[in-house]
């Protein structure tokens, strides 16, 4: 009896340890959302006694800088376009693997043209941004003279949805000068889309200075005294 309780003790302390060999913990940090085309970073950590493990990147992304290190690899992932799910698995035994499912969302694109806008001073101007893409993955701000435009009493932003995308609005209730107004589309890796807009103004109130009208006579009546007497 007690040689059968010495027995069971050993088996089941060797079977733990076995166990524990094979479940080693695989920890893999990666997003859950990624923007197609940009360049993300993550890694594949192993806690086990095995050192020897992998990792399986999915076939629609591309991996860079890929370095394999002691119970770590470190790697650098871009996907392709298109909106869709895709794996990351990492293995150290056929008893010891973990994946990470995480969504491609497609990259934003503005297909807005640059435009050139005429207008008369104090008068409204609505200038439109055209964006394909997951809205709530993206945000759009206006910038004029390198300054982030502030919605308020000048200037109002509103947005419409389409199937094909969404339009984003500036209004600037009055407008008093020329200028450029870029609108910039950002996601959390920073600026990935601009388009300008030259909004250029014409102030009817502007005439000719008395000093210019001068100016014009003495060109037309005297220009040619100093030349001297033509001849025939």
């Amino acid at each position: 009896m007690e040689y059968c309780s010495i027995l069971c003790f050993t088996w089941c302390i060797l079977a733990l340890s076995a166990t524990g060999k094979a479940a080693g913990k695989i920890v893999i940090d990666f997003p859950n959302n990624i923007t197609a085309g940009e360049e993300y970073n993550g890694s594949c950590t192993f806690s086990g006694k095995d050192k020897n493990f992998d990792v399986t990147f999915p076939e629609k992304c591309k991996e860079y800088d890929v370095d394999y290190s002691d119970h770590r690899i470190n790697f650098t992932l871009s996907c392709e376009d298109g909106s869709y799910n895709a794996t990351i698995e990492c293995d150290a035994s056929m008893d010891s693997l973990e994946e990470l499912k995480f969504k491609v969302i497609p990259k934003p694109k503005i297909t807005t043209k640059p435009t050139n806008v005429t207008t008369m001073v104090g008068l409204p101007v609505t200038l439109s941004c055209h964006v394909k893409g997951d809205p709530t993955h993206y945000w759009v701000g206006w910038m004029y003279r390198d300054s982030i435009i502030q919605e308020g009493e000048q200037n109002a932003m509103s947005t419409s949805r389409s199937t094909r995308g969404t339009h984003h609005y500036l209004t600037i209730h009055t407008v008093k000068e020329s200028g450029k107004y870029k609108c910039n589309v950002y996601t959390i890796k920073g600026l990935v889309n601009q388009v300008p807009h030259h909004v250029t103004v014409k102030n009817d109130m502007t005439k000719p200075t008395p000093a210019s009208l001068l100016d014009v006579i003495y060109e037309l009546l005297f220009s040619d005294v100093s030349e001297g007497p033509k001849r025939q």
